[in-house]
Order: C-alpha cells, then structure tokens, then sequence
C-alpha cells in the first residue's frame, strides 16, 4: 500500500514538472531558443552572414544569395534570396524618436510600436502585431506581425531599432517558419 502512495506521488510530480516545463518553455516556430538555445540552425544546411557597417549577423541557408542596395537618405536593402518566393530583405534606415517622445522612454526600442508605424506610414496594414525577442539570447526587441504588400501580396513582418537604425525585415508567409529560426540567430556585435 506504501508503494503504491510513493508511485501515484512520483507520477503525479512528473506530471506537474511536464506540465511546469511546457507553460514556462512553450514550443512554437516564434520561441524555438526556450528549447534549442543557441545551436537553433547551425549547421551545414547555414552559412553566416556578417555586416560589418550595421555591426549584425545572422544565419541563412546555404545556396542563397545575397544582394546589397544603397537606398536614399542613407538607407540599404540587403536581400536573401533563395528562389521565387523563398527569401527574405532586410531594409535599413536611421531612425530618430520625435523631439517630445524621447523623455518619456529610456530606448529608441521602446519607441517602435504599432501605434508609431501607423501614425508615420498611416497605410501600413499591421495585422496580429506581436512583441518578441530575438537573438540566441532572446535580448532584442522586436515587433512582429504580418502585413500586406501591394507587389508581392501576404508578408511577415519583422521590425527592430537597435543603435539609431531601424531594421525591417519582409518575409514571404511561406517561409515563416524559417524566419523564425533566421531570426534567433540575429545578433548584434557590440
């Protein structure tokens, strides 16, 4: 009888522990470092790409290309491409906090939200906005959501401002999953 009490309690603390892990680790494509830490991607399938102006690097698949573009007003595009509509672009541009909001925040991070990018692109569609981290060690904010482009249709979005710049990073919705992973990769040199 004293054996049975000690199994039902040893798999009743099992339980708990299971149930503990799941709700403190939840597993989806967006949370992956909860579980996988920092050799998420890593792999022969990844190569690394650095930039050294923007002080970043992150993982992409092998076999992708890569292309920079100078935009105006001291911007760039860099764009991963690994075929029709498999890739992913990075758009950089400075990014300045009005005059009366800085005060009121402690980093130009806290001044990205959903309510910021609608007041300055008022034709932006922002659907299911998310806060996230990013980064193996989950230390940079980001806004996440999906969005529409009139060119090439359904996008997920992927914004951040780290050092004065603004990152916007445009996935198409198949590739999510993997942005996901590319994305927990992100890393600032600093």
């Amino acid at each position: 009888m004293l054996h049975n009490k000690k199994i039902i309690i040893i798999g009743f603390l099992m339980i708990i522990a299971v149930v503990a892990f799941l709700l403190w680790f939840p597993v989806d494509s967006w949370n992956q470092t909860a579980l996988f830490g920092k050799q998420l991607i890593l792999g022969d399938d990844f190569q690394k790409y650095v930039n050294r102006k923007y002080g970043f690097s992150l993982e992409y698949p092998r076999g992708w290309s890569v292309e920079n573009f100078d935009e105006q007003d001291g911007a760039e595009t860099i764009v991963f491409s690994g075929g029709d509509q498999s890739g992913f672009q990075v758009f950089i541009a400075p990014f300045y906090g009005d005059a009366d909001e800085i005060p009121k925040f402690q980093r130009l991070d806290d001044l990205l939200t959903e309510e910021r990018i609608l007041r300055d692109l008022p034709s932006a569609v922002i659907d299911d906005s998310l806060e996230i981290l990013i980064g193996p060690n989950r230390d940079q904010r980001a806004l996440l959501f999906w969005s529409d482009d009139p060119t090439i249709g359904r996008t997920r979005e992927v914004w951040l401002v780290h050092n004065g710049y603004l990152y916007e990073i445009t996935g198409y919705p198949q590739i999510d999953e993997l942005l996901a992973g590319i994305m927990h990769t992100w890393t600032f040199e600093e």
